[in-house]
């Protein structure tokens, strides 16, 4: 089940679970989350309203680009979950197999690439 579909408590509970995922890549894609719905709150405090018609056209692009960032913040949530994944498989080779090290070097290249989108 996508992190997403969690309510609030059942994502917290997970993330205080003390396993390996969720963790701190899918907190911080919640947090992006709710920053970009925070960002859609105030453009529609502006959106629609006569007294700021000159700004309309503005605040339309806003709401639009915070949903697709709200949206990306979601998918990151997963993603970052599925990178460790691909760690933990990584780590689990056996140490004499010569595969092992670039499979894990490769596997924490990845895993950085979730933090630094949601960044």
């Amino acid at each position: 089940m996508p992190f997403t579909s969690l309510t609030i408590d059942d994502f917290a509970a997970q993330l205080a679970a003390g396993t390996s995922t969720p963790g701190g890549g899918a907190a911080a894609g919640l947090m992006a989350k709710l920053s970009a719905c925070l960002v859609q709150m105030v453009a529609n405090h502006t959106a629609g309203r006569p007294r700021y018609a000159a700004v309309e056209e503005r605040m339309q692009a806003i709401l639009a680009e915070a949903a697709r960032l709200g949206q990306r913040a979601g998918e990151l949530m997963d993603a970052d979950a599925a990178a460790f994944g691909g760690v933990s498989a990584a780590f689990r080779l056996p140490r004499e197999d010569p595969s092992r090290a670039p499979a894990v070097s490769d596997a924490c290249k990845v895993a950085t690439d979730v933090p630094l989108e949601v960044i």
